[in-house]
């Protein structure tokens, strides 16, 4: 089977799974819940009560998406940045694929 890959230059910095598996999965499970800010957990509750039957559901996402698009432009402007995982490897990506990569 041959595999295409196509021309990307992307940094890539990174570590073994293997090193601390739990620590890495709980990251990922924080930086992947977008439901959990406080307006995501106000629509969720507001949704199980039964008060958004009457509304439009267009709105209310693009209000949700409003409210937290205002809370990223605050922490832009207070350079609040989320505590990450520092990984030790740095290596440069040379191109991509379907589920293949090539490191220079």
């Amino acid at each position: 089977m041959s595999v295409r890959l196509v021309q990307a230059p992307i940094s890539l910095v990174y570590d073994e799974a293997s090193n601390d598996e739990e620590l890495y999965e709980r990251e990922y499970h924080k930086l992947s819940q977008s439901d959990d800010d406080p307006i995501g957990q106000w629509l969720k509750n507001a949704k199980a009560k039964g008060e958004t039957k009457d509304s439009d559901p267009a709105i209310l996402n693009l209000l949700v998406e409003l409210h937290r698009k205002i809370d990223n432009l605050e922490r832009v402007v207070k350079n609040e940045k989320p505590p990450r995982i520092s990984l030790p490897s740095f290596d440069m990506i040379e191109s991509i694929g379907f589920g293949y990569f090539k490191i220079k």
